[in-house]
This record gives C-alpha cells, sequence and structure tokens, in this order.
C-alpha cells in the first residue's frame, strides 16, 4: 500500500511539474509579448495527416489567433450570417467548453471579419474584443461578468478595412489603442485616436489620452497592437501609428516622447499594420507597404537605424533569444536582424506565393510562420536561416498566427483549429 502511495505521489509530482512549466500563451504576442515562447520539445514535422492531437471546427471564420491558459484555448469566431461568437475549447481534445453569441460582426472586401482581434486572459478572466466596439469579459467557466460597446461610449471607429489591434493586459490594466482617423473627410473631431485604459474587474474606463497625428487620410490610421516597455526602473506602453512611434506611461496615458515621422514622403495611403517589437533596448517597428525598418532607443527623437524596404507589410515581428525574425510578407523572406545596429545577419526565401499576414512565432529554436493559404513553414532560428519543413493544410485568407503552448503548436486555418503534437 505504502508503494501505491509512493507510486501516485510521484505522478502527481511530475503531472504538476509538466503544467508548472508549460508556458502558457496569454496575449496575441505570447507570454514574452515578443512573439516567442520558451517552450521546447515542439514538433518540426507535421501536417494535415501527420502529428495532429485534435482537429475542432470552429462556428466560423476570423483572424484572431488563439489563446492558452493551462487546459482552456479561448477564440472568437463569425459565421456566414456575420454572428459573433467567443468560445472557449478543452486544449487536451478540442472539446468545446462553452460558446456565447455576442453580437452581430461584419464582412470586408478583404475578407477581414469582426473578429481579428485576439482575446486576452490572466488565467481568471478572458477579455474578448471585436471590431464593432463590442468588449466584454468572462471567468473562465464562461460566465458573462461585464459587457460594453466602445463605439456607443467613445465613437465609431474610423478605419478603412477595420479594427485589428488587440488588447493588452498588463500590471492590472486593459489597455485599449483606437488609431483611426476618417480618410473621407467626414468628422474629423470625431474621428481622433486614443489610448484607452480600461478597469480588467469593472469595464469601466480608468482614464482615455487623445493622440493627436499630423497624418491625413489612410496614413492616420493603424492596425497595431500596443506593447509593453518593461526594462529596470522604465515600464512605458508603446503605440505606433499616425507616422509615428511613441511612449506613454501607463498609469495615465500621457505621452513621453516621440519618434520621426516613418513616413517622410507624405504618402496618404500609408496605413501602420504591423505592432512594434521591443528587443536589446531598441523599439522596431516595419513601416507600412515593405518600406523600411526602423530602430530607435526608447526615449529617443531620432531613429538610431534603418535599413532600406527591408520591413514587412502585416506581420509582427518576433524577439527571440537577442535577435530580431522579420517576415517580409512582400517578399516572402524571413530576415534574421541584430536589434542593437540593425544589421541583417541573415536571410532566407520561403516557398510558395501570395500573402503571408499572420505573424512570425518563434521557440525550440525554430521560427513558425503560415502564409495566406494554409502553407506552414518551419525554418531554424540560428544562422544559416533554412526551411526545414513545410505543411500545407487547406484554407484561404488565413490570419491567424501560430500559438505555441504546453509542448503543442495551435493553428487556426479559417473555422478549424489544428492541434499539432509535440514531443
Amino acid at each position: 500500500m505504502r508503494r501505491l502511495h509512493l507510486l501516485t505521489a510521484a505522478v502527481l509530482v511530475i503531472s504538476c511539474s509538466s503544467v508548472i512549466h508549460a508556458a502558457n500563451w496569454p496575449q496575441w504576442r505570447g507570454p514574452s509579448l515578443d512573439g516567442s515562447s520558451p517552450e521546447t520539445g515542439l514538433p518540426a514535422e507535421f501536417g494535415p495527416n501527420q502529428n495532429i492531437a485534435w482537429s475542432a471546427e470552429l462556428p466560423g471564420r476570423g483572424g484572431a489567433t488563439p489563446i492558452v491558459w493551462g487546459s482552456r484555448v479561448f477564440i472568437s469566431a463569425q459565421d456566414e450570417d456575420e454572428t459573433t461568437y467567443a468560445l472557449a475549447l478543452s486544449a487536451e481534445d478540442g472539446r468545446i467548453l462553452w460558446k456565447h453569441r455576442v453580437g452581430n460582426g461584419s464582412t470586408n472586401s478583404r475578407g477581414q471579419t469582426a473578429c481579428t482581434p485576439s482575446p486576452v486572459t490572466d488565467g481568471e478572466r478572458v477579455y474578448f474584443l471585436y471590431s464593432n466596439g463590442d468588449l466584454l469579459a468572462f471567468d473562465m467557466d464562461g460566465e458573462k461578468l461585464w459587457g460594453r460597446d466602445l463605439h456607443e461610449d467613445h465613437g465609431e471607429w474610423e478605419i478603412r478595412w477595420g479594427y485589428g489591434s488587440s488588447p493588452l493586459l498588463w500590471r492590472g490594466n486593459l489597455y485599449i489603442t483606437v488609431i483611426h482617423g476618417d480618410y473621407r473627410k467626414k468628422a474629423p473631431e470625431q474621428a481622433r485616436s486614443y489610448l484607452l485604459c480600461v478597469d480588467p474587474e469593472t469595464g469601466e474606463d480608468r482614464w482615455k489620452h487623445m493622440r493627436p497625428s499630423p497624418a491625413d487620410w489612410e496614413a492616420k490610421q493603424a492596425y497595431s497592437t500596443p506593447i509593453p516597455l518593461d526594462r529596470g526602473n522604465t515600464q512605458q506602453l508603446i503605440v505606433a501609428g499616425g507616422e509615428h512611434v511613441t511612449g506613454h506611461d501607463p498609469s495615465t496615458g500621457r505621452e513621453l516622447w516621440r519618434s520621426p515621422t516613418f513616413n517622410p514622403r507624405d504618402m496618404k495611403y500609408f496605413p501602420l499594420v504591423a505592432s512594434p517589437v521591443v528587443a536589446d533596448g531598441k523599439v522596431l517597428i516595419c513601416a507600412p507597404r515593405g518600406s523600411n525598418l526602423y530602430g530607435i532607443r526608447y526615449g529617443s527623437s531620432e531613429w538610431a537605424w534603418r535599413q532600406k524596404r527591408r520591413a514587412g507589410f502585416s506581420p509582427t515581428p518576433a524577439a527571440y533569444r537577442g535577435r530580431v525574425y522579420v517576415l517580409d510578407d512582400q517578399r516572402r523572406r524571413l530576415l534574421l536582424v541584430e536589434p542593437k545596429t540593425g544589421k541583417i545577419i541573415d536571410e532566407c526565401e520561403l516557398p510558395g506565393r501570395g500573402a503571408l499576414h499572420p505573424s512570425p512565432s518563434a521557440a525550440d529554436g525554430k521560427i513558425y510562420c503560415i502564409d495566406g493559404r494554409g502553407r506552414v513553414m518551419v525554418v531554424s532560428a540560428e544562422k544559416p536561416l533554412e526551411v526545414l519543413h513545410t505543411a500545407q493544410f487547406e484554407g484561404r485568407k488565413v490570419r491567424s498566427t501560430i500559438t505555441i503552448s504546453g509542448g503543442r503548436l495551435f493553428i487556426r486555418v479559417n473555422d478549424t483549429l489544428h492541434c499539432i503534437e509535440g514531443q
């Protein structure tokens, strides 16, 4: 009997240890908010019929990245009738644990739905934001805690291709950026950009800081997500869009510094899509339309360096092991960049054709990318960069970034979520 108790205790210790060391993916850019994860033992080879733990059918499409906390996966979806949903699935077998109808969505000519922003969780509550302004909070078991309409409270968002920023949950605050402007020149006073801080417990506004921009037309708009900078005694919110990168006081939203313009030619159709990334004391930003890659030291008013025509348009770079991986979606190339100097250490061409809107994810010495047609590419993280494996999943206009958690990959391809088994 004593041996049985010891064996049971050992199994429990091993099980708890595996849970403790498994990294959650609580926000769009992962546990470090830079697209990387400390996970190891991840699969290097897989496909629709290889190393699949499970595949779950979702009630509809969306660009939202799956968020994982422990045994739960959270995701949003929009069906063919443009009804939006908030869902929780079992990370173990893909069963739907709960599903709520949220509201009425929309679909634009680019295939974007109202389910572009990704959910976010702290392990106690999960928050869903939709491009129609709906913001809701649920507990982990799916009980609705609060909900509100940001359009009703702060005015409709004037963004040409639909709102795409994900909320940021950091240091007990929920941050939402709205970098917009009416490119049709209608009601400009009602389309002023702002940074909003919401109380996660109640859903009430804590403060709202207006963020002016000299930009015009579509250059005034952005789809980027705020990223925190937490270095020693320095805590800032980094916001990019409207031709500038800015640093903000996280307790008030007050602007602390502003970069030079990344639109020196004053182009009107120049909306920012990619979010900033912080690495080695620098903030990196991909200027729109595959133009320039910039680096700036936080607090500075001058660019530290610039790489001409080396930026991606849609994907946000990933920071991993002191380096930055920039996915040049316009030219289907992955760049390995030294963040301190901007030096291109190495690069490799990615197979296939078409757009690569989702951002790269990094872990276990590998970079995981997926394109709009559902082709997944696994690239070595060390020099020389080389494609280690490709897998083709059925999909079109795929927008969701690959999630890494619990030794597994979670890959959303339109209305299907695949879980890839690790070692």
